[in-house]
């Protein structure tokens, strides 16, 4: 496959970290084709066909991808032939088994993911159940590095001329997690800007698709 592979990044983002994720991957990625789209309802799926590659980002939100992302990979057609890529995933706190459901998911519909990582940033999964931790709100220590390696492992599997697709391990420490995300799923409250950490930019509003949010 020649340098200039066309190379597709979806992702669906909640609080930014994924959408910043993916941005810093089309920016690590020169040399290649490289398109960035939100998977959302207006994307169409017959540009699927029309890739080499295809990078798959999503927020984790209790322990599993997020619904709209599943949304998205539920209605997308079955394609007539493997099609190699990449899964990411952002967290908070835990992502459980949230890459290894995205990647069973995917492979119905034959996007064979032949890799998976996720980062712990900050995320609107965690943050909506607990007090505002400043943890909550950074990137952990090594992320650079991590999507430098992460990168080149991308680019390594562009190459490849195989499309194994590689499913995630069970984590039993999800087992442990279930209360936790059982209480978190029927937790509901008003949602709120911590006005400090807002810019008020008004991307939220703009971008979001379920239309969460209003002035």
């Amino acid at each position: 496959m020649e340098d200039r592979a066309r190379v597709l990044i979806l992702y669906h983002s909640g609080s930014g970290s994924t959408k910043m994720v993916a941005e810093l991957y089309d920016m690590s990625l020169k040399g290649y084709a490289v398109h960035m789209s939100l998977a959302d309802s207006s994307f169409d799926y017959k540009r699927l066909e029309e890739y080499d590659f295809i990078i798959l980002g999503f927020p984790t939100y209790h322990a599993a991808p997020s619904e709209s992302m599943i949304d998205f990979i539920h209605a997308a057609p079955r394609l007539a032939a493997k099609k190699k890529c990449f899964a990411f995933t952002t967290c908070g706190l835990y992502s459980g088994n949230a890459l290894r459901i995205f990647v069973k998911l995917c492979e119905a519909k034959n996007l064979y993911i032949c890799g998976s990582v996720e980062y712990r940033g900050p995320a609107s999964d965690g943050a909506l159940l607990l007090p505002a931790f400043p943890f909550m709100f950074r990137y952990q220590k090594n992320i650079a590095d991590k999507i430098k390696a992460d990168t080149d492992q991308i680019k390594r599997l562009i190459h490849e001329d195989s499309c194994e697709i590689r499913i995630p391990k069970f984590k039993l420490s999800s087992i442990i997690n279930y209360p936790n995300k059982t209480l978190g799923k029927r937790y509901k409250h008003r949602l709120k800007v911590i006005e400090q950490y807002c810019s008020k930019c008004k991307k939220c509003i703009t971008h979001c698709m379920r239309k969460c949010w209003s002035m």
